[in-house]
C-alpha cells in the first residue's frame, strides 16, 4: 500500500484514551441507544444499550455502529434464532 492511510477519525480503539463520563445530573441531556459492535463510547464499551450525549449517538448511528432505541435492530446476530449443528 503506498500513499496515506485511510482516515479513521471519530474511532476508538484499546489504544486510545478512554472518553470522560457524562457529569452526573446530564441524564436529560442524553440519548437511549444500541450499540452493535464493541466499540468505547463514554458510556463504556459495547455492544449493548447506552445513554450518550446527542452528538456522540448521531456519529454513532451516522456510522451504522448503533441504532436509536434500546433494542438491537431486526437480524441482529445476538437475537437472531440459533441453528445446533450435529
Amino acid at each position: 500500500m503506498t500513499g496515506p492511510r485511510p482516515s479513521y477519525a471519530g474511532t476508538a480503539n484499546a489504544a486510545d484514551p478512554p472518553a470522560p463520563p457524562p457529569a452526573e445530573g446530564d441524564d436529560r441531556e442524553l440519548v437511549q441507544v444500541y450499540l452493535t459492535t464493541a466499540i468505547r463510547t463514554s458510556a463504556g464499551p459495547g455492544p449493548g444499550p447506552k445513554r450518550l450525549p446527542p452528538a456522540e449517538a448521531g456519529a454513532l448511528v451516522g456510522r451504522r455502529i448503533a441504532v436509536y432505541g434500546d433494542q438491537p435492530p431486526r437480524g441482529f446476530p445476538a437475537t437472531a434464532a440459533r441453528h445446533d449443528r450435529r
